[in-house]
C-alpha cells in the first residue's frame, strides 16, 4: 500500500515548479485537477520513480535535476520509508531511519528483493500507464511469455537446469582425468636391511674416530748446537763496535768525495780582488744603462727651445693694401725660421742630460772581470777551502778493526740456538697432543667397519619406500576425489531432471491459475455478462472463446484490467495490493468508460488500494485528492 507521497522538481522548458503531499487511502482513491497540475507526477510517476529509481521516470533523467521525494509504502506486511533525491536510502518506517541500503542502485535493488519483481512487472500487474491500459493484451504471446517467464523465474531454472547440466559433465570429465593420473603401484625391490640413520651415526663414528687419528703428528728427535749459546750482551757489544767501524769508514768516503770536486781555476785572485771586480762590473753595466751622453748644453738647449716658442707664437697681422698703387704687406713682419734642432731632438737631448746629471762613479783598483768570470773564480775558491778542511777532517779520524766476519758468526749461533728451542718445544707439544688423542681415541673406542656407499644404498631404499608409501596415500586421495565427482556429477544430473520436472509443472500450473483468476475477476466486474478467460501454455488468450484483440472496446478494457490483476495475485500474491489507473478513460467512448467505472468497482473486493488519476471524475471514488487543493 502507498501512505504518504512527498516530493517536488521544477522543469525549465517549459518553467513549471510542481509540489506534491498526499495520503492515499484504502479503496477508490480519486486524483483529479486540469491538466498540468501534477495528477500523474503525484500518483503515479512519484510512486514509480521512488520504487524503481531514474529508470521510471518519463522524461530525460537531465530534466529532473532538482527533483526530491519522499513515500511511505506497505510490502508484505511491512512498512518502508524510502528517499531519492541527493542521498538515496529505504530504511524500515519508525526504526529511526537505520538504512537498509544507501545509494540509488543499492536501493532499487532492495525494492526489487523485497517486492520479487522489477518495474515491467510493477507496470503489468500494479500500475495502467496513461492511454496503456490494454498494453499486456496487446503484447505478443512471446512478449507476454517471456515477460512471465522473467518475473516467476522459469529463465532462471532453465539457466540453472543447464548449469546443473553442464556441472555434471564437468565433474565427470575432471573424474575421468583423474583416473588417468592414477599412480601404479610398484613396491621396491630392495627391502630395507638396516635403516639410513643407523648407518649414519655408525659413519659419523667411523670418520669421527679417522679424524682424530689424522691430527696426530710425528715427534722428532731434536739435537742441540755444538757451540755455545752466546751472551746478549756480547752480541750488543760487537754490534756497537761494527757499527762504529762502518760509520767512520762512511765518513771518511764521503770525505774523500769532497776533496775530489775539481777546481775551476787555479788560485789566482782574493776575495777582495774579487769584490773590487764585482763593483767595476756594477759601475760599468750602470754607465752603459744610462745610454748616450748630451751633445748641447743646457743654456744652449734653452736658446731653441725659446726659439721654437717664438716660432710657435707667431701671428701674421692684417693685411694692409697701399692707396696708391694697391701693395699689400703685413705690418709684423715674416715668421720666424725654424731652429736646426727639432722638439723631438731637443726632448731626447734633454733626458740624456738627466740621466748623466748624476756625478759618474770612481771604479776601485782591481781586475776587469765578468760577472760569470767572478762566480766561477768564487766557487774555484770556495772549493779550494772545503777541500782543506775535509783533508783536516779525514786525518782525524782513525778507522776500527772490521769484525763483521766475527758479528755473523756469532748471529748465525744465536739463531742455531733459537731454532732448537722452536724444535724442541714443537716436539714436546706434539708429545702431549697425541697423548691426548690417545685419551679421546680410547673413549671412542674402535668403530665398526662401514662406508658411504652402505649409507647411500641404505637412503636410496628408504626413499623408494617413501615415494611407494605417498603413491599408495596419494591413490586414495585421487580415488577418493573421483568418488566425490562421480557422486557431485550424478548429484547435479538429478537436479538438473528435477529442475527440468519442475519447470514442467510450474508451466502446467501458471495458465490455469491466471485463467482462473482472471474468470473470476472479469465474472465480477461484467455482472456475469463475460465470465471466462482463458490463457494457456503458449500465452494465447480468448476471452469466453474469442480472442482478446477482436472484443470491443468495453469488453477489450475489462478484460486487460482483470488479466492485469489476475496477473498481480499469481505472480505477486499480496506483495503490494495496489493498482493505479492513469487516465484510463482517456479518449475513452461512453462504452469503455462505464466499462472502466465498473471494473474499479467491483477491484475493491480484491485489491486494498485502487488509486485513479483522471481529469474528468469518477463518481464511485471513495476518496477524492484535488491537486487544486495542494498547490
Amino acid at each position: 500500500m502507498i501512505k504518504r507521497l512527498t516530493g517536488s522538481v521544477t522543469f525549465t522548458t517549459p518553467p513549471i515548479t510542481l509540489a506534491v503531499d498526499i495520503q492515499p487511502q484504502n479503496g477508490i482513491t480519486a486524483v483529479v485537477g486540469p491538466n498540468g497540475s501534477g495528477k500523474s507526477f503525484a500518483a503515479v510517476e512519484l510512486t514509480r520513480y521512488l520504487l524503481f529509481g531514474k529508470a521510471a521516470l518519463r522524461g530525460a533523467a537531465s530534466d529532473y535535476k532538482t527533483l526530491e521525494a519522499r513515500g511511505t509504502f506497505t510490502i508484505r506486511g511491512q512498512d518502508y520509508e524510502i528517499y531519492r533525491g541527493k542521498s538515496e536510502w529505504i530504511a524500515v518506517a519508525g526504526a529511526d531511519e537505520v538504512a537498509l541500503a544507501v545509494g540509488a542502485k543499492a536501493v532499487t535493488e532492495k525494492v526489487v528483493e523485497l517486492m520479487g519483481y522489477g518495474l515491467a512487472v510493477f507496470d503489468i500487474a500494479n500500475a495502467s500507464v496513461q492511454k496503456k491500459a490494454d498494453s499486456f493484451g496487446k503484447m505478443a504471446p512471446v512478449e507476454r511469455k517471456r515477460l512471465i517467464d522473467r518475473v516467476v523465474g522459469m529463465t532462471s531454472l532453465e539457466d540453472i537446469e543447464k548449469s546443473c547440466r553442464d556441472e555434471a559433465k564437468m565433474f565427470k570429465r575432471e573424474a575421468e582425468a583423474l583416473e588417468k593420473v592414477l599412480p601404479q603401484l610398484v613396491p621396491p625391490s630392495k627391502p630395507i636391511v638396516q635403516f639410513s640413520d643407523v648407518i649414519a651415526k655408525e659413519l659419523e663414528h667411523a670418520e669421527q674416530y679417522a679424524s682424530l687419528s689424522a691430527r696426530k703428528r710425528p715427534v722428532q728427535r731434536v739435537e742441540a748446537p755444538s757451540g755455545t749459546l752466546p751472551s746478549p750482551e756480547a752480541v750488543k757489544a760487537l754490534e756497537a763496535h761494527q757499527m762504529e767501524a762502518e760509520q767512520r769508514k762512511r765518513q771518511r768516503l764521503q770525505l774523500q768525495s769532497v776533496m775530489n770536486q775539481a777546481r775551476i781555476y787555479a788560485p789566482g785572485y782574493t776575495d777582495e780582488q774579487l769584490d773590487a771586480a764585482e763593483e767595476r762590473d756594477k759601475i760599468r753595466i750602470e754607465l752603459i744603462n744610462r745610454g748616450p751622453r748630451p751633445q748641447l748644453s743646457a743654456q744652449t738647449s734653452e736658446w731653441l727651445w725659446a726659439a721654437h716658442a717664438l716660432r710657435d707664437a707667431w701671428q701674421p697681422s692684417p693685411e694692409t693694401i697701399c692707396p696708391n698703387c694697391d701693395h699689400r704687406w703685413h705690418e709684423t713682419g715674416t715668421q720666424p725660421p725654424a731652429p736646426n734642432w727639432s722638439k723631438e731632438a731637443l726632448r731626447a737631448d734633454d733626458a740624456a742630460r738627466a740621466a748623466w746629471a748624476a756625478p759618474e762613479p770612481v771604479k776601485p783598483e782591481g781586475p776587469d772581470l765578468t760577472a760569470k768570470q767572478i762566480k766561477d773564480h768564487r766557487a774555484s775558491n770556495d772549493a779550494d777551502a772545503r777541500h782543506d778542511a775535509a783533508w783536516a777532517e779525514h786525518e782525524a779520524i782513525v778507522l776500527l778493526e772490521d769484525k763483521s766476519a766475527e758479528l755473523e758468526d756469532l748471529r748465525a749461533l744465536q739463531v742455531e740456538w733459537a731454532t732448537y728451542s722452536a724444535l724442541l718445544r714443537a716436539s714436546e707439544q706434539a708429545e702431549a697432543e697425541n697423548a691426548a688423542i690417545d685419551e679421546q681415541l680410547e673413549k671412542l673406542g674402535t668403530p665398526p667397519e662401514v662406508t658411504r656407499q652402505e649409507l647411500v644404498n641404505a637412503q636410496e631404499a628408504e626413499r623408494q619406500w617413501v615415494a611407494y608409501d605417498q603413491s599408495v596415500i596419494r591413490r586414495a586421495e585421487l580415488s577418493d576425489q573421483i568418488a566425490e565427482k562421480l557422486r557431485l556429477a550424478e548429484e547435479f544430473r538429478k537436479g538438473g531432471l528435477a529442475l527440468s520436472d519442475a519447470r514442467t509443472t510450474m508451466k502446467a500450473y501458471l495458465a490455469p491459475a491466471i485463467s482462473r483468476a482472471a474468470s473470476a475477476l472479469i465474472t465480477d466486474m461484467t455482472h456475469g455478462k463475460l465470465s471466462s478467460i482463458v490463457v494457456d501454455e503458449d500465452m494465447e488468450i480468448t476471452v469466453n472463446g474469442q480472442r482478446i484483440e477482436t472484443l470491443s472496446g468495453g469488453g477489450e478494457t475489462v478484460a486487460n484490467i482483470a488479466l492485469r490483476i489476475a496477473l498481480g495475485q499469481v505472480l505477486v500474491v499480496d506483495t503490494f495490493p495496489v493498482f493505479i489507473g492513469d487516465e484510463m478513460d482517456a479518449d475513452a467512448d461512453d462504452e469503455r468508460r462505464e466499462a472502466v467505472i465498473e471494473s474499479l468497482v467491483s477491484l475493491k473486493e480484491h485489491l486494498a488500494q485502487i488509486i485513479v488519476v483522471t481529469h474528468r471524475g469518477i463518481e464511485v471514488a471513495d476518496h477524492v485528492i484535488d491537486m487544486k487543493d495542494t498547490e
